[in-house]
C-alpha cells in the first residue's frame, strides 16, 4: 500500500528490543509506503505512526498496480523511487560523515517545527542518538 498525505507528521519505525526505531520522518505533501513490502508483497516489520492529526489517501496495492499501468504513473513511480534512494542515500551518508549535532541541524533546516510537532524520542531515534543526547545537543544550540 501507498500513501499520499497532505497534512500531518508520520514516522517509519519497527520494533526492535523493546523500543521502537524510526528509520523516517515525514510531512506535508509526501508520498510514501513500505517499497520493499509493495515490490516483494511480504509483510514488511515497518509500521506508519500518525505522529498528529493527519490527512492522507490511502491508495491499495491492486490500484498501485493500475495506476503503474499507465505512462504517467510509470513517470510517478520511478520519481518517487528515485527520491527515496536519494534520501535514503544520503541519510546514510550523514550517519557516518555528520556529527549528531550536524544531522539535527540539517533536520531543523528542512523541518523549523519538528521539535513541536515530533515526539522527542521519534526525532533521536531518526538522528540515530538517544533522547538524552538530543536534550544535550538542544541545550547547546539555544546557548549559541
Amino acid at each position: 500500500m501507498a500513501i499520499l498525505f497532505w497534512k500531518g507528521a508520520e514516522a517509519f519505525s519497527f520494533w526492535k528490543e523493546n523500543n521502537y526505531v524510526c528509520l523516517d520522518l515525514m510531512f506535508e505533501d509526501a508520498f510514501f509506503g513500505d517499497y520493499m513490502s509493495l515490490i516483494t508483497r511480504r509483510a514488511s516489520p515497518l509500521e506508519t505512526r500518525a505522529l498528529e492529526n493527519s490527512e492522507m489517501l490511502r491508495i491499495s496495492s491492486s490500484n498501485v498496480d493500475r495506476l503503474k499501468d499507465t505512462s504517467m504513473g510509470k513517470l510517478i513511480f520511478l520519481i518517487s523511487a528515485e527520491w527515496s534512494y536519494v534520501d535514503k542515500q544520503q541519510q546514510q551518508i550523514d550517519l557516518l560523515l555528520k556529527t549528531a549535532e550536524q544531522r539535527y541541524l540539517d533536520l531543523l533546516e528542512k523541518h523549523p517545527d519538528i521539535i513541536r510537532r515530533t515526539p522527542q524520542k521519534h526525532v533521536a531515534s531518526y538522528l540515530g542518538i538517544t533522547t538524552q543526547s538530543l536534550s544535550r545537543i538542544r541545550r547547546k544550540i539555544g546557548k549559541k
